[in-house]
């Protein structure tokens, strides 16, 4: 398994994790330090269905932080962690996520994961899996405030699967990451925000 952090503020994050590749978008901005994600605010949980896979991502945290005099991702707090969604698209995937001490968050499916921040201008971080017996599919963590997250893929814009602060979409069978132009959030003062991903 081969997880890695780009040092970019705005980047694009290619790794490969076992089923495909991943691309993670995360934008870093000065920030409270606290991360307004209520799934996550509710201290140690029961578990989460695919434990393995978030100690590996607390791991690869633990030492992107060794590698980097960059001190945003700070300790990880697995112990937080907490299922967003289950069950969910081609691979019945589960999205699992746990808040960093520096107010990151940090998540994964099929343990293919990377960390951002939501207490953003668009709310959401997110990160997109090819490959696979599952396709392509973005997921990613949406701040409190995000009611609604739409994909557009080749100019047409869906709904993603929005619930318990994570967001999940199904690319069709043979649309790839490089399809998705953008991803948009709405927030609930009824403004929207846009993050390109790859605009034609």
């Amino acid at each position: 398994m081969s997880l890695r952090r780009s040092r970019f503020t705005i980047c694009l994050i290619i790794a490969v994790i076992g089923v495909g590749a991943l691309l993670g978008a995360a934008i870093a901005f000065a920030s409270n330090g606290n991360a307004p994600v209520a799934a996550l605010a509710g201290g140690t949980t029961a578990g989460t269905a695919e434990p393995a896979n978030v100690e590996n991502l607390a791991e690869a945290v633990t030492r992107w932080n060794l590698e980097s005099s960059d001190t945003r991702l700070n300790t990880p707090l697995a112990s937080q962690a907490a299922d967003l969604l289950t069950n969910v698209g081609n691979g019945n995937d589960t999205l699992s996520a746990f808040p960093t001490a520096s107010g990151q968050v940090c998540f994964e499916v099929k343990a293919a994961g990377t960390c951002g921040r939501v207490d953003t201008p668009t709310g959401i971080t997110f990160a997109i899996l090819s490959g696979g017996s599952g396709g392509t599919r973005l997921y990613g963590v949406a701040a409190d405030q995000v009611t609604r997250v739409q994909v557009q893929v080749n100019g047409d814009r869906s709904d993603a699967l929005l619930r318990n602060n994570g967001f999940y979409f199904q690319l069709p069978a043979g649309v790839g990451g490089a399809d998705i132009e953008q991803v948009v959030s709405y927030w609930s003062d009824g403004s929207s925000h846009v993050f390109p991903v790859h605009p034609k």
